[in-house]
């Protein structure tokens, strides 16, 4: 639950950062992480530590990536969104990769991505143990250990 609400925090103030025109330029803090903090009193200077963050050319895709997890969320998909436990708001909008594996992220709202860089079709990002790659399809994000997801407007796969 404690994870939840965290990655809740984490999304919504992702959002409003990037809805703000904040968003880290290409190749800005790519690879570095600085210390974030996690809850309630967490700030949009907290989120600008993370190490990179970018959309899809087409703008319906936006991702933050850092030493830690990526996170991505998708403004609009054709896919039936799916039944997660114990929430009461969106799925089917954000996903999660982490060391522990992926997940359906429960959140608000339709994200906006901003003047978040753009990551162009047949390229690739590495923050730490993350990479994730920019197709026509969607994007791909996988970890060290082999754990990944794909998120396109026509499906995803965790």
């Amino acid at each position: 639950m404690v994870v939840a609400v965290l990655v809740l925090v984490f999304l919504v103030l992702f959002v409003q950062r990037l809805a703000s025109g904040d968003g880290v330029a290409a190749g800005e803090g790519a690879g570095t992480t600085a210390g974030v903090t996690s809850g309630p009193d967490a700030s949009a200077a907290d989120v600008a530590s993370l190490g990179y963050s970018f959309q899809m050319p087409s703008g319906n895709i936006g991702c933050v990536m850092s030493e830690e997890s990526v996170l991505c969320a998708i403004r609009s998909f054709d896919y039936q969104p799916p039944d997660v436990a114990g929430c009461t708001a969106d799925t089917g909008v954000a996903f999660r990769l982490d060391s522990a594996g992926t997940a359906h992220v429960c959140s608000t709202g339709t994200p906006e991505f901003g003047d978040a860089a753009q990551l162009p079709y047949g390229e690739s990002r590495t923050v730490g143990e993350f990479t994730c790659t920019s197709s026509e399809a969607g994007i791909s994000c996988s970890n060290a250990a082999g754990q990944e997801f794909s998120l396109r407007r026509a499906d995803f796969a965790l």
